[in-house]
């Protein structure tokens, strides 16, 4: 009967150590193409004005592989070696799978984070305003070069309008997503 009980005792901590406690840690691991084994991935969190490093991996195959906890879903970035590229990701205490080549980085696949769906959703909806605010300011580049005050000005007056476009935009997305960690996020 001892014996038996110090089995049980055993295969529950092997198990409790193989994996994470679903709601209370996050498990983030990525499939990374592109980058030469050895380099770093850095783990990084915004504190408002700085990018904080909080853990760092060493890519093994093109695999690495971060686990914590967060206090709420958030914004973390993953810097990859010394460059300044990075794979943003909203994560939050779950199991996340990132599969990501570097020379392609905004056709990243994230799964396992509700929240980085809905923010993959709201870039979506956003996607044809974001468009038309690069060509204003292509636009608006242009005309200053040529120093046309006459564009440049119905040029103020499409992004103004633009702007209230945008607002209402992200209201009518957020206006049913009372309790989604996204909408603090985006309304900062």
């Amino acid at each position: 009967m001892k014996n038996k009980f110090f089995y049980w005792v055993a295969i529950l901590l092997i198990a409790g150590c193989e994996g994470i406690r679903e709601g209370e840690e996050f498990r983030i691991t990525g499939d990374l193409k592109g980058v030469n084994d050895s380099t770093v991935i850095y783990y990084r969190l915004s504190d408002g004005s700085n990018l904080m490093t909080m853990d760092s991996a060493i890519l093994i195959n093109g695999q690495f592989q971060f686990e914590g906890s967060l206090d709420y879903p958030q914004m973390i970035y993953l810097q990859i070696g010394n460059s300044r590229q990075m794979i943003n990701v909203f994560a939050e205490n779950t199991r996340i799978e990132i599969s990501a080549n570097v020379d392609s980085l905004d056709q990243t696949q994230v799964e396992g984070s509700n929240v980085h769906n809905e923010l993959m959703a709201f870039n979506s909806h956003m996607k044809p305003l974001d468009d038309e605010y690069n060509e204003l300011v292509s636009a608006y580049r242009q005309a200053t070069a040529s120093n046309d005050h006459a564009v440049i000005q119905q040029l103020d007056e499409n992004y103004d309008n633009l702007w209230g476009r945008q607002q209402e935009a992200i209201i009518g997305f957020l206006s049913d997503k009372n309790a989604s960690f996204l909408k603090p996020y985006l309304i900062r």
